[in-house]
């Protein structure tokens, strides 16, 4: 009887203190849940995966998931199995997350752990992009934005950062590498801290050349080939020391550049089409 008089009571005052209810609700589950828990000694129940939140939009308004064949969500966190973690306090931290406490606070001008934003940097490498959207598949096709051109990143969304370029507003948009890497681990590599354009004036002619026209040459190494096309898309390509990139010039123009074992650019395969249109030949 007592305790049926203890709930009505708590009852009571939810109906002006709505978070008290949830937090005495939380304590009486929590108290039980410890009951279960020692009575199974060592046994750890990991928090429930937190539901997808909604997409931002990518190009011409369009659902930010990206091309049809990219993947929806990000890399799925680790779950919480640390044996000093009861299953009662799991479940409380849980309940307070909802309500709003304990949760960590954004880095200024960002998201929680963020670099501090605005961040002020320049183009890694040649960009192309359609109306305001660059894409990390960055077909080259499309018009581009030369390697050392002033950006600032100013805000992130789910699976995209809204810069400027030359004061011009614009989106960096994580397509087709989410489950690889992170977005701003990705928006990191784009935007460079360090201006590009003095080194790139000091390679060889052919090659610099090459670059300013966003095309290969054979004897470039992986970091010129990148300059010049960008970072060929993390889903299709595990790593950078890899021996053949796959790289796209159009949504269905894929090329492949096949390196030497000493880093340097043997030779450029794919459709004639593609490939001619790839590779830098000089006076043409």
């Amino acid at each position: 009887m007592k305790d049926r008089d203890w709930y009505w009571r708590i009852a009571g005052l939810a109906t002006v203190y709505p978070v008290a209810l949830t937090l005495a609700l939380a304590l009486g589950s929590a108290d039980s849940q410890a009951g279960i828990v020692r009575d199974v000694p060592g046994k750890v129940v990991p928090p429930a995966k937190p539901p997808a939140s909604a997409p931002d939009s990518g190009p011409a308004g369009a659902a930010d998931s990206g091309p049809a064949s990219a993947p929806a969500s990000g890399p799925a966190s680790a779950p919480d199995s640390s044996p000093a973690d009861s299953h009662a306090r799991v479940f409380f931290r849980d309940v307070l997350a909802k309500v709003g406490i304990g949760k960590p606070a954004p880095a200024p001008g960002g998201r929680a752990g963020s670099q501090t934003l605005p961040r002020q940097g320049f183009a890694c490498c040649n960009l192309h992009y359609d109306g305001d959207w660059i894409s990390d598949v960055n077909y080259a096709e499309l018009p581009m934005i030369p390697a050392g051109t002033p950006i600032e990143v100013f805000s992130y969304g789910r699976h995209r950062a809204n810069i400027k370029v030359d004061g011009k507003p614009m989106r960096l948009g994580h397509d087709y590498g989410r489950d690889q890497e992170s977005l701003e681990t990705w928006v990191s590599k784009i935007v460079v801290n360090g201006d590009p354009r003095p080194r790139i004036n000091a390679y060889p002619p052919a090659i610099r050349e090459a670059i300013h026209e966003g095309k290969v040459t054979p004897g470039m190494t992986r970091e010129q080939a990148i300059v010049s096309v960008g970072y060929p898309v993390t889903s299709e390509n595990a790593s950078l020391d890899a021996a053949i990139w796959r790289i796209w010039r159009s949504r269905r123009g894929e090329y492949q550049l096949n390196f030497k074992p000493d880093g340097r650019l043997a030779s450029l395969t794919g459709d004639d089409d593609v490939t001619s249109a790839m590779i830098y030949r000089a006076g043409k």
